[in-house]
């Protein structure tokens, strides 16, 4: 080739060949220049998956080198396609509610899409598989919109209320992408794009005029089995069948006692229809026949066929209208009968290889058959170039660094973005969580902080997430900021907490303005949850104390003993037993004692009980009632003439407890009791018979 021109130049790293493509970009596909092939001389790959780096590198580079001695100019820049069965895909979608007759543009499309990719991002790393490696979003399909709850092909230009999107987001281990990569860098190479082999292989044999259909695409490879699916007008899914072409090669090798290479050479050499003739590793001679290799081989043919078939099934439910086998492995005879016959569809709805290819790429040299099943992937890494290629190269940058490109479909800045390691959060910042809580009944709330919004540019313009990218392109992407998250203490929501310590038999314990967090005291630096229910309880006299822990009379303070509400001050020492050393002083009756007591309340006062009083509350007020000879036990009935109620006109139902308790009239009391005694007030409403 005299003449300088533009190439392309695509690599499908196989399990166990390297297959080169060199072509040029035209008008209705591609035009191939070049093909060239090399094996693996060792098991260098498996399932799909880079295991020696500088191996894989040695092969990728001999066939580039026979490729620039047939096209005359050298080849840097190469696209390439991941595999593997590490491949994952997550379902995801999303619907947006839109104001009354807006318009829907690109930009609410690309918000749309782009929040039902950050759903199957946050559903795959919530998947609980036990998978702990970081994972490439490396595209997507649109699997279907809807508007207004009626499906459609398209949101551009319409106007309604309702819109949703469904979509299937693929992922790859990083590990995958960056053994790729770290080989064709070690083979002299740099790579332009990247894409999918199922994608790449149904760009060639399914186009976007056939996708209308309910089509299904097998790319049976040497480790794996690429399935794609097509309906609507679109790419609806793909997956990887877990076995492939070598199971077929296994088998040989058992059967005859061969090494992996030559089992693989007979296994393909079945396609010609003719005996084959062979040494095993005892140094015998064996001449079979096809018919025979097929027998030997029809349990893993099975096995193939069924995986194929369950895999299909997964993605589409049910059969789909036709199939295509591409790949080395498709070309074993028995496997378009069992495909066919799993699947219950017509032999002639599973074709092997691809018309449609012709009609895509196309060559000058008739000693290249495009229709190849082998040449799928490879043409079709080659034709995704093509088609996405203009002036100035497959080269986008991305601050300053060479992008990743997986080549699916035309490519917008939000997907360069994603494929080069940013996810949904990076473009819209969100606001920072509210607080809210509750404080003695009332709610509360204490607003997050602002986001920051990204900054976006292309080639030094302000761009959208929505922009189509252009070979060339310079990317400037600055993340956005979401705001923090509302925080607070106990200290910021109730104003005002004491700092006021005394000493409740020997625990130092803070009184005034004090809080409940959740029902457990709170100390200031307490952080506030969101949920929380707050209460604020005031300990500032004495009674206030006897309340809130439950104290029963008599206590001391400060070694005396108090009998009387009195405020609380910094450093008082409570005690609920006498402090040791402490004599009782002598107490007076009340003025209400009563004169007359009934004859059965007296009995004899032993002699360390004389002059001792009964300490109690009656209706939160303190009472001592004396105890002498005459009183050394006293009842419920004995304080009813202390309440104030008529009991000669009563309205209302006498209501008796103590600490808390109902009690009889007869409860005899103790000291530090807690009683009450009151009327219960009438209901509303209640109407009383005689």
């Amino acid at each position: 080739m005299s003449e300088k021109q533009e190439l392309i130049f695509a690599l499908d790293i196989g399990t166990r060949s390297v297959i080169g493509v060199v072509g040029c970009a035209e008008k209705n596909g591609l035009r191939v220049l070049a093909i060239e092939r090399q094996d693996h001389e060792t098991r260098a790959m498996v399932d799909g998956q880079i295991q020696n780096i500088n191996l894989v590198a040695q092969v990728a580079a001999a066939v580039r080198e026979r490729l620039e001695q047939k096209v005359g100019q050298p080849l840097r820049e190469v696209c390439v396609a991941a595999a593997g069965r590490s491949l994952k895909t997550q379902a995801a979608e999303y619907e947006m509610t839109l104001p009354s007759g807006q318009l829907i543009d690109g930009e609410v499309i690309a918000k749309l899409e782009t929040e039902a990719i950050n759903c199957a991002e946050q559903q795959f790393e919530s998947a609980e598989d036990g998978d702990n490696r970081l994972y490439y979003l490396v595209g997507y399909s649109v699997t279907g919109y809807e508007l207004d709850h009626y499906p459609m092909s398209s949101l551009l230009d319409h106007r309604g209320g309702q819109i949703k999107v469904s979509v299937i987001a693929t992922f790859l281990p990083s590990e995958v992408v960056e053994s790729l990569c770290m080989a064709m860098n070690k083979a002299g190479m740099e790579v332009a794009s990247l894409t999918l082999e199922p994608i790449a292989a149904m760009n060639l044999i399914i186009p976007p005029q056939l996708r209308l259909l309910n089509l299904a695409l097998v790319d049976i490879g040497a480790g794996t089995s690429d399935i794609a699916i097509s309906s609507s007008g679109s790419v609806v899914g793909y997956t990887m069948a877990t076995i492939a072409g070598d199971e077929i090669t296994e088998a040989i090798m058992k059967q005859y006692l061969l090494d992996f290479g030559t089992a693989e050479q007979i296994k393909l050499a079945m396609h010609d229809q003719q005996p084959i003739t062979f040494t095993d590793i005892l140094g015998l001679e064996h001449t079979v026949t096809v018919e025979e290799l097929e027998q030997v081989t029809d349990q893993a043919a099975h096995a193939l066929s069924h995986e194929i078939c369950e895999g299909v099934r997964a993605l589409n439910k049910t059969a789909p209208s036709a199939i295509f086998l591409v790949g080395g492995g498709s070309q074993l005879g028995q496997l378009k009968q069992y495909v066919s016959e799993e699947l219950e569809m017509e032999p002639s709805r599973v074709a092997v290889g691809s018309s449609n290819a012709g009609t895509m790429v196309r060559t000058e040299d008739d000693a290249y058959d495009l229709k190849s099943p082998d040449l799928a992937t490879p043409l079709g890494i080659a034709l995704s170039a093509a088609q996405h290629m203009t002036s100035g190269g497959l080269h986008i940058t991305v601050n300053g660094r060479r992008a990743n490109l997986f080549r699916s479909d035309q490519l917008n800045i939000r997907d360069v973005l994603m494929m080069n390691g940013y996810h949904y959060r990076d473009f819209i910042g969100r606001s920072g969580r509210n607080l809210s809580f509750e404080v003695d009944g009332h709610r509360k709330v204490i607003r997050g902080g602002q986001s920051q919004p990204a900054e976006l540019t292309r080639n030094g313009e302000e761009a959208s997430l929505s922009d189509r990218v252009r070979a060339g392109d310079d990317l400037r992407f600055v993340p956005a900021q979401s705001g923090r998250d509302a925080t607070a203490c106990v200290r910021d929501v109730v104003p005002g907490l004491s700092a006021q310590t005394i000493y409740l038999d020997g625990q130092e314990i803070p009184v005034g303005l004090r809080a409940q967090r959740n029902d457990a005291w709170a100390s200031a630096d307490d952080p506030v949850e969101n949920g929380d229910e707050i209460i604020t309880i005031r300990i500032a006299t004495l009674e206030d104390l006897i309340g809130v822990y439950d104290l029963t009379l008599p206590i001391w303070r400060n070694g005396e003993k108090c009998l009387c509400d009195a405020p609380l001050a910094e450093g008082d020492h409570i005690e609920t037993k006498a402090p040791e050393g402490y004599e009782e002083e002598a107490v007076d009756p009340v003025e209400q004692q009563p004169t007359d007591v009934p004859a059965e309340l007296e009995q004899a006062q032993a002699p360390e009980q004389q002059n001792e009083g009964l300490h109690i509350w009656l209706n939160g007020k303190p009472l001592t009632l004396q105890l002498d000879a005459q009183h050394s036990v006293y009842r419920l009935l004995d304080l009813l003439q202390y309440t104030g109620i008529d009991f000669d006109n009563l309205q209302n139902e006498v209501c008796l407890e103590i600490n808390g308790q109902s009690a009889p009239f007869q409860q005899a009391l103790a000291m530090g009791d807690q009683v009450k005694i009151y009327e219960k007030p009438r209901e509303a409403g209640l109407i009383e018979h005689e």
